[in-house]
């Protein structure tokens, strides 16, 4: 038997998305927070062995969308934990000074 496809979890009369945190990103990740978008607006969500988060509607075509647009930028984030951290050009390969960051240039 096949793993099935995450879809929206109906508790009560209102539907959640509730999914385990991959097992390559869940050391990185356990204990913080994400914002993730539902219904037009961001919700903050701890991140434990699942996240879950509510869809806050009941209907289940909504709840479709929803769920859709949530799971896609949970996937994103993953996806970003996992190529690890970037090195922005006002950064450089030393990390941010104090007081912001600084173009570094040349004098000729």
């Amino acid at each position: 038997m096949g793993l099935a496809m995450p879809k929206p979890v109906l508790i009560g009369k209102t539907f959640y998305l509730r999914i385990h945190i991959p097992l390559d990103v869940t050391e990185r990740v356990q204990g913080g927070k994400i914002s993730i978008p539902v219904g037009g607006a961001f919700k903050v969500v701890a991140l434990k062995k699942t996240v879950k988060v509510s869809l806050r509607t009941s209907d289940p075509l909504e709840a479709k969308k929803r769920f859709t647009e949530a799971y896609t930028a949970l996937l994103q984030h993953w996806d970003a934990v996992r190529a690890g951290p970037c090195i922005s050009i006002s950064q450089g390969l030393t990390g941010p000074r104090r007081g912001g960051s600084r173009w570094v240039g040349f004098r000729f």
